[in-house]
């Protein structure tokens, strides 16, 4: 846990000075993934996961590696793996939105034991160990909100459009959303409010932390949720 904890604030560095060139006009080549305009890829995602990649190595040569920019013809197994979105947010990440984070999971027996996500532009860390407890920057114990609910309408909640934009993607999360902002008078749920960061790692944090009460979504990817997973159960979620 510790040495992801540091791999992750180290990756985030990266992150951070891609930003600032940005922010001085030193755009990073930006390609569309299966002609999907809404599935972008930066040379800053493909160059943090390469240096996850290759610190994982060195330290853990045994150990499997799935990566988003590379997970072509990876195979999940029972081995020790680590599974790392370089850039859970790249859209927010493009257009300086400050919900941006790396995600670095480890899984044992195919099951998330370690979780480690850090968003460098808010120097928010979330981290957790099976059995450890979740914490905030590692000295605020999750989650920092406690407050029992009755039902949805008290609720707010996460959720993503994504980068499916197929039928039968999108039009199970609208339908879902629909569902769910809609009075109760008129048959919905009525949840108190929705939230979408562009971030699937950071939502489920932000349940751990306790200001998000529910996240659901259609079509996340192991890289998205694998560290987030034990940051929720180890904040109790």
């Amino acid at each position: 846990l510790t040495f992801a904890i540091q791999l992750a604030r180290d990756a985030g560095a990266i992150i951070g000075d891609a930003v600032t060139k940005r922010h001085h006009g030193d755009a990073t080549h930006t390609d569309v993934k299966a002609d999907n305009p809404s599935d972008i890829v930066t040379e800053t995602d493909r160059a943090v996961e390469e240096y996850i990649k290759a610190r994982l190595t060195i330290a853990y040569p045994d150990h499997k590696f799935i990566g988003e920019e590379s997970s072509e013809n990876t195979v999940f197994t029972d081995d020790p793996t680590w599974i790392v979105d370089p850039i859970d947010g790249t859209n927010n990440f493009v257009h300086g939105y400050p919900c941006v984070a790396v995600s670095i999971g480890l899984t044992m027996a195919k099951e998330p034991v370690v979780g480690v996500v850090f968003n460098p532009l808010t120097n928010e860390l979330y981290s957790a160990g099976r059995g450890l407890g979740a914490y905030l920057n590692e000295t605020q114990s999750l989650p920092l909100f406690k407050a029992p609910l009755k039902d949805l309408s008290q609720c707010v909640v996460g959720t993503e459009v994504g980068s499916d934009r197929s039928p039968q993607s999108i039009d199970k999360k609208l339908a879902f959303m629909h569902q769910l902002v809609k009075s109760r008078a008129q048959g919905g749920k009525q949840a108190l409010s929705i939230r979408a960061t562009g971030s699937a790692a950071i939502n489920m944090c932000s349940v751990a932390k306790g200001c998000l009460d529910v996240y659901w979504e259609v079509g996340c990817w192991e890289w998205d949720v694998c560290a987030s997973i034990v940051i929720v159960q180890e904040a109790g979620g």
